[in-house]
């Protein structure tokens, strides 16, 4: 959203009508008017070879079938436009001693609600920047970079639980019936009292590639 001042048009696609929704909303009240919002898969996108300036996928290329939408990127962008790749290292990542602690009993919680196996594949285990880095100088692009930030940052009980409902496996629709009980898990493995925080750091960073011009 805060892109679109410095550019004529802007496509955003998501597969989640819910989420165009919340950006319509924000758009609405930023007075931002030359967003595009269409609900559907990125891989399935009709955009002009060529006629694009700037891509950019935020907290969703694991979801995405990579190689495809790299592939797709280079004939959609400009020659000189360029590809950027951003998300952050969320609670499920890991990291600190009581992200351990969530991670563990969420990736309970997920055992229970979906597929054998597929709990291993879904976020929370880390994605090395470097394997975006690698899968864009693979597929040709040039001046390729990766950034990492990091902030300070003190969590309350809430917040984590906020946080976990917000994600597309710990929300109260991934797990169903079971979320009640992973809540509770929750709050018996941190013991979380009146007042107290979870120090940690909030993480994030990007990939950047360009097409050669």
């Amino acid at each position: 959203m805060d892109l679109a001042g410095g550019f004529e048009h802007v496509n955003a696609i998501d597969l989640e009508a819910e989420m165009i929704e919340v950006g319509r909303r924000e758009a609405a009240r930023r007075g931002v008017r030359n967003v595009d919002w269409r609900v559907g898969r990125a891989e399935e996108a009709l955009v002009a070879a060529e006629s694009v300036d700037l891509i950019t996928i935020g907290e969703a290329f694991h979801r995405l079938e990579q190689a495809t939408i790299i592939e797709k990127a280079l004939d959609w962008l400009k020659p000189g436009g360029c590809i950027a790749i951003l998300g952050t290292y969320g609670i499920l990542a890991g990291g600190e001693a009581w992200k351990e602690i969530v991670r563990a009993v969420a990736r309970h919680w997920m055992a229970k609600a979906f597929l054998v196996g597929w709990a291993d594949a879904l976020p929370g285990a880390v994605v090395e920047p470097d394997a975006f880095k690698r899968l864009l100088l693979g597929a040709g692009f040039i001046d390729v970079a990766v950034k990492h930030l990091a902030e300070p940052h003190d969590w309350s009980f809430d917040e984590i639980v906020g946080y976990l409902r917000s994600t597309s496996v710990c929300s109260e629709g991934a797990l169903g019936d079971l979320f009640s009980s992973f809540e509770a898990s929750l709050t018996d493995a941190l013991s979380p009292a009146e007042g107290r925080l979870f120090h940690g750091q909030l993480r994030c960073g990007y990939t950047i590639g360009r097409k050669q011009a």
